[in-house]
């Protein structure tokens, strides 16, 4: 004979109430684990950091606790740098910092009831307007002749203005490409004539060539800049001298350089009479 509905309605039940017996069984267990873990590994009783009760807390939590603080209220350090419109050092300033891991430590080992406050450090920039003050003697300079539409001295008046007043900071490498962008109409670049291949044909930008040549040849003249990357043109070109020239094209041809001196260069430039110039200075190396 079967069994019956009745039967197996009472056979669930028992399958349930066992199951949540076991979940309560198994979550009361957990409580005592976690427990158990705070109070052995956990830190002591009593303690606060920044006035907030963490005892009891275990060493990850207490981590998340205070980068959270440190997240609120580090205050990155300014370097010294140099206003790219007017020319002028504009000053560093100290930073703000807390030190995750000296903070952590300082909470897990506090005895019972001990109130602890995080250090804060003050952070010191890499540069300062002293020394950017001294930049006060001409590298290099280099001039060439302004020639062609006046589309061409445009995108060229353009690139030099991106040039000026650059920074570059010892062992760095400048890349033409990175500081002058890329030559758009949408940032007022226009068509002017292009070398592609042996052939001359109208492109946006075209003329900018000049300005990393003329810089080209002021680098070259420049003590402990060290040029490397540079393409020549596919023709002659008559603004430099055979051999002196160096094309670039967004995004793939560049003209970079390396400042090997123990201070940092910065780039000026400018088109004034018919003449693009770009100077290099730097600060006398002692």
């Amino acid at each position: 004979m079967g069994k019956g509905p009745r039967f197996v309605v009472l056979e669930l039940e028992r399958a349930l109430t066992f199951l949540l017996t076991i979940a309560v069984a198994g979550a009361a267990i957990s409580g005592v684990v976690d427990w158990v873990e705070r109070r052995l590994f956990g830190v002591r009783p009593g303690v606060t950091l920044e006035g907030v009760p963490v005892g009891g807390l275990l060493a990850h939590e207490v981590r998340e606790l205070i980068e959270g603080i440190a997240a609120a209220e580090n205050i990155p350090a300014q370097d010294a740098y140099i206003n790219k419109l007017t020319g002028e050092v504009m000053p560093e300033r100290e930073g703000l910092e807390i030190d995750v891991d000296e903070g952590l430590y300082q909470v897990i080992t506090a005895p019972r009831g001990k109130e602890i406050h995080l250090r804060r450090y003050v952070v010191q920039p890499t540069l300062t307007s002293a020394e950017l003050q001294r930049i006060t003697v001409v590298l290099g300079r280099y001039e060439t002749g302004l020639i062609g539409s006046w589309q061409r001295t445009e995108n060229i008046k353009l690139a030099v203005a991106e040039l000026n007043n650059t920074l570059v900071r010892p062992g760095e490498e400048f890349s033409f490409n990175k500081v002058v962008g890329e030559r758009t109409v949408e940032r007022g670049y226009r068509p002017a004539p292009i070398f592609v291949g042996e052939a001359v044909v109208p492109g946006v930008g075209g003329g900018i060539c000049q300005v990393s040549s003329t810089l080209y040849n002021a680098v070259l003249r420049s003590p402990k800049l060290v040029v490397t990357e540079r393409v020549p043109h596919s023709r002659r070109v008559v603004y430099v001298p055979p051999g002196k020239d160096a094309t670039v094209a967004w995004p793939h041809t560049d003209f970079k350089f390396r400042n090997d001196r123990s201070t940092p260069i910065v780039i000026r430039g400018a088109v004034a009479k018919g003449r693009v110039i770009i100077q290099i200075d730097g600060a006398p190396e002692e």
